[in-house]
């Protein structure tokens, strides 16, 4: 996972390439914690929500920055 001043380095495509790769990551794990009863990652799904706020928030930042 990339911190902040890494996404803002990245291009607009770039960065929406890894706002798909994150989204994906999190529904595998959705996916994972509904088919097992013992679902232990709990932590990782957390991470992956904030690392998508994370992304979405730079995202809205090159956008009013190009205004």
């Amino acid at each position: 996972m990339k911190d902040v001043a890494e996404l803002r380095s990245l291009t607009t495509k770039q960065i929406y390439e890894e706002l798909l790769d994150t989204q994906k990551e999190q529904f595998k794990l959705k996916m994972q914690s509904h088919r097992s009863g013992e679902f232990k990652q709990w932590s990782l799904l957390k991470t992956t929500r904030c690392q998508i706020a994370r992304i979405k928030t730079v995202i809205r930042e090159k956008e009013l920055t190009n205004e």
